[in-house]
């Protein structure tokens, strides 16, 4: 089993979640899900069970790595706390076809 640490930053304005030297802060978002995905690019698998502390203290139902990595909770200004689906961004650097699209339109 998995156990991830928060640790507070800042005065409770950002947090910071770290397991086995990999670490992930943010200040907008709760840091355990993208760390979650982090593990798993390193290799973790997703059926691994994962333990959220607080210090010593256990503060999450321990859960698998893959089910943390798949949702993010996300503050919103008007609606508060939001559990959003993980939607992983385009590649920056598109396929080929766009680029070509790009750079002909941009002549």
């Amino acid at each position: 089993m998995l156990v991830i640490t928060i640790t507070s930053n800042d005065n409770g304005r950002s947090f910071t979640a770290s397991c086995e030297g990999v670490s992930y802060s943010h200040s907008r978002k709760d840091p355990i899900a993208p760390l979650c995905r982090r593990l798993i690019d390193h290799g973790h698998s997703p059926d691994m069970m994962v333990m959220v502390c607080r210090g010593a203290f256990p503060v999450m139902k321990p859960r698998s790595l893959g089910a943390w990595a798949e949702h993010d909770i996300v503050e919103d200004d008007n609606r508060g706390l939001l559990r959003r689906r993980y939607r992983a961004l385009p590649d920056i650097r598109g396929d080929a076809a766009t680029q070509i699209n790009c750079e002909s339109q941009a002549a």
